[in-house]
C-alpha cells in the first residue's frame, strides 16, 4: 500500500458512490440534528470539508436559504459536480496543502475527513481559522477501537477479530487511516481556545446484510484493497472471503466504530 494513500478515492464510481450513500443513510441524521441544534439558519456562510457525495451540503444550502451561501470541498469532485444548487459553491481542495479564508463562516464541518489526514491537527487548526466569531467549529470522527464481534461463540468471530485488528494496524502503519483519532477530537478543540464546548460519542451494532456490514464489506472489495492486502501477506483469501461472508450473514452482530463529535465556537 502507498504511504499516505486514500484508497477508496481508486475505486469504481458506481462503488464509491455506493460507500459514501452508506455513510449517509447511517450518519446523516445525528449530524443533522446537531446542526440543527447549533441553529443553522437562513444567511448563514458554511463551510463543508470533504463533502463526499454531498448530502449534508445539499441541507446546509437549503437551511441557509438564499440569503446564505455554502461551500463544499472534496478532493474527488466525481459526485460533487453533479449538483446544482444556486447557494451550493463546489470547490476541488485538499486540506492538506491549503487554506481557506479566515474568518469567513459561521459553521465550519467535517465528518471522517481527519482521520485520513497526515497532519490532521493541523488541519484542525487552520479549519478554526476559517471560523468568524460567534461561528462554530463542528468535528465528526470514527475511532476503530470498538470494533469487534458481539458473541465470541460466532463460527469465525475470533478469526473476525483477528482480520479487523490487522487491517486496522496496517492502514495505521501505512498512514492511510488514523484508526483511533476519534478519541482526541475534544482535547485537540480545547487547545483551539473555543468555548461553549460539546461533544458526545456514540456506538454502531452492526449486523450482516445490514448498512454497516455492506459499508465495510464494500470498502474491502473497493479496486486494489483486497489484492494489496493479501500481497503483503497480511490476510489470505480465504480469510478475506470468510470476512466478507460474516459481512453478509444476517445472523453475525459486530459492533462498529465510536463515532465522536465535537463541537465549539469562535469567542
Amino acid at each position: 500500500m502507498q504511504k499516505g494513500q486514500y484508497l477508496p478515492r481508486q475505486s469504481p464510481e458506481e462503488t464509491e458512490e455506493q460507500r459514501l450513500q452508506l455513510i449517509e443513510f447511517r450518519r446523516d441524521p445525528e449530524t443533522i440534528r446537531r446542526m440543527e441544534e447549533l441553529g443553522v439558519g437562513p444567511g448563514w456562510r458554511c463551510l463543508e470539508i470533504g463533502a463526499g457525495h454531498g448530502s449534508i451540503a445539499c441541507w446546509l444550502a437549503e437551511r441557509v436559504a438564499s440569503t446564505g451561501h455554502v461551500v463544499a470541498t472534496d478532493i474527488d469532485l466525481r459526485f460533487l459536480e453533479r449538483i446544482q444548487i444556486p447557494n451550493l459553491e463546489i470547490r476541488r481542495h485538499d486540506i492538506c496543502e491549503n487554506d481557506f479564508e479566515p474568518n469567513a463562516y459561521d459553521l465550519v464541518h467535517c465528518r471522517a475527513l481527519l482521520v485520513h489526514v497526515p497532519k490532521a491537527e493541523e488541519a484542525l487548526t487552520q479549519m478554526g481559522k476559517t471560523v468568524r466569531p460567534g461561528g462554530w467549529l463542528f468535528v465528526e470522527e470514527p475511532d476503530y477501537r470498538s470494533f469487534g464481534s458481539v458473541d465470541s461463540t460466532y463460527p469465525g468471530a475470533e478469526e473476525f477479530d483477528c482480520s479487523v485488528r490487522v487491517i486496522t494496524e496496517v492502514v495505521q502503519a501505512a498512514e492511510i487511516m488514523r484508526t483511533n483519532f476519534g478519541r482526541r477530537l475534544l482535547g485537540l478543540m480545547e487547545r483551539l481556545g473555543f468555548k461553549n464546548i460539546g461533544y458526545n460519542g456514540t456506538v454502531e451494532l452492526g449486523r450482516g446484510g445490514g448498512p454497516l456490514s455492506r459499508f465495510y464489506s464494500r470498502t474491502i472489495r473497493v479496486q486494489g484493497v483486497r489484492e494489496q492486502l493479501i500481497d503483503l501477506g497480511v490476510q489470505t483469501r480465504e480469510q478475506l472471503d470468510h470476512v466478507l461472508h460474516m459481512y453478509d450473514d444476517p445472523s453475525f452482530e459486530f459492533v462498529g466504530p465510536t463515532h465522536f463529535s465535537v463541537w465549539a465556537q469562535h469567542p
